[in-house]
């Protein structure tokens, strides 16, 4: 009964890492995206607005990061 018990448990807690990991800001770098900030300070970029022309900015993916310059921008949404 006492083994059961705990091989449920066990099932229960990879279950809730798995849910765990989909949230995990790595993974989702992992998965292709990245995160966008602000040079100097290194605020997050979320919107168009935030950015203007020559601006650099960092990019920071699952396995580092780089350093790059807004050549331009546009609103609207994007092709997929």
């Amino acid at each position: 009964a006492m083994a059961v018990q705990l091989k449920g448990r066990k099932h229960e807690l990879a279950l809730q890492l798995t849910k765990l990991n989909a949230l995990s800001p790595l993974d989702t770098l992992a998965r292709g995206y990245g995160i966008c900030r602000a040079m100097p300070d290194g605020h997050v970029i979320s919107g168009i607005n935030q950015v203007e022309s020559g601006q650099k900015v960092e990019v920071v993916l699952h396995d580092g990061w780089m350093e790059c310059s807004v050549m331009r921008k546009g609103e609207g949404k994007i092709d997929r």
